[in-house]
């Protein structure tokens, strides 16, 4: 994955998590909801997506190449 496009899901991430933050505590938990508020839950979301993206990328699933044969000693010693 391109360094634009991780950059572009986490910005993605944020909006939606923004919104939903926005709906949760403006219509169902019937608070007001402070721009501070909003800005704040989303630099964390964009900030926890980028690691989160990170994190999957590079250190759960390295990329391994599927099909190579694994040679290993199944026999008998010669000595």
């Amino acid at each position: 994955m391109t360094d634009s496009s991780t950059y572009t899901y986490a910005l993605v991430i944020s909006i939606v998590y923004t919104i939903l933050l926005f709906i949760e505590t403006k219509y169902i938990s019937k608070n007001d909801v402070t721009m501070k508020q909003l800005v704040k839950g989303a630099f964390f979301a964009y900030v926890a997506s980028l690691g989160g993206i990170y994190i999957v990328n590079n250190v759960v699933s390295p990329e391994v190449s599927v099909g190579e044969n694994i040679k290993v000693f199944t026999g008998e010693p010669d000595f």
